[in-house]
């Protein structure tokens, strides 16, 4: 039987670095497929945030990339080049 966790949250009070730590946790224990861990992720990123982080992702990164086996290191890549 499967079990599903979903994917961290990157909120008000958590640094990237934290959030990179849990994803990287998550990512050992999720049973979604390589191709749709970095789009679950990007849907849990904050939405009408004043960092507009989730906006920023969907204008740089085609949903390609983000499907992608290596989708979580090209988002990562995307988050960490953030302002």
């Amino acid at each position: 039987m499967a079990t599903r966790i979903s994917p961290p949250v990157l909120g008000k009070g958590k640094n990237y670095e934290r959030f990179k730590q849990e994803l990287l946790a998550w990512r050992e224990i999720t049973d979604l497929s390589k191709a749709k861990q970095s789009i679950a992720v990007v849907l849990t990123l904050p939405e009408n945030d004043e960092t507009q982080i989730r906006e920023k992702v969907f204008d740089q990164l085609h949903l390609d990339d983000l499907k992608s086996y290596d989708g979580l290191n090209v988002l990562h890549f995307c988050l960490f080049t953030y302002p």
